[in-house]
């Protein structure tokens, strides 16, 4: 048999196993993974999202702000940056910072608790649309206001 040949059936047999053991990139350290949707769209949630409802609360109202410091993959981190309920301004200090996180369905879930364990947070569930939450479950304190009225809650993008 002459070299050549013998060279061409080593490659042809050589080059399933090359695949199957991941010479195509899989085995270099350096590359990145590939970001799962909920990572994609989570990268979208920094910044200030400010609660609205429809119909809107007759004034003085709720006036409540998340803001959205950084993100990692699903997972994002952020704080209760404005609260007023009435004319009354909450302590934003008496909030601790928050850690949600986004599915991959777009759902998102967060809960900002007090920094004294015997009071109550506030929860946020609801599905994330580009510069919009339709939120699905609210809870402040005590008082769950999702399940209050037919109104429509909503965090929309500052």
């Amino acid at each position: 048999m002459s070299s050549s040949r013998l060279l061409i059936i080593l490659i042809c047999a050589a080059a399933p196993l090359s695949c199957a053991r991941g010479n195509s990139g899989s085995g270099d350290p350096e590359r990145s993974e590939v970001p799962t949707p909920a990572a994609q769209s989570a990268a979208s949630l920094v910044g200030n999202w400010d609660l609205a409802s429809d119909p809107p609360l007759p004034p003085p109202g709720l006036h409540m702000s998340f803001t959205v410091d950084s993100v990692d993959g699903a997972t994002y981190y952020g704080r209760l940056s404005h609260y007023f309920s009435g004319n009354v301004g909450g302590d934003l200090s008496a909030f601790k910072p928050f850690t949600g996180s986004m599915g991959d369905d777009g759902s998102v879930e967060f809960r900002a608790d007090m920094t004294d364990p015997d009071m109550l947070g506030i929860v946020v569930v609801g599905l994330w649309q580009p510069d919009t939450i339709r939120v699905n479950q609210l809870v402040v304190g005590p008082d769950t206001l999702s399940a209050r009225s037919e109104r429509i809650w909503l965090l929309l993008k500052g």
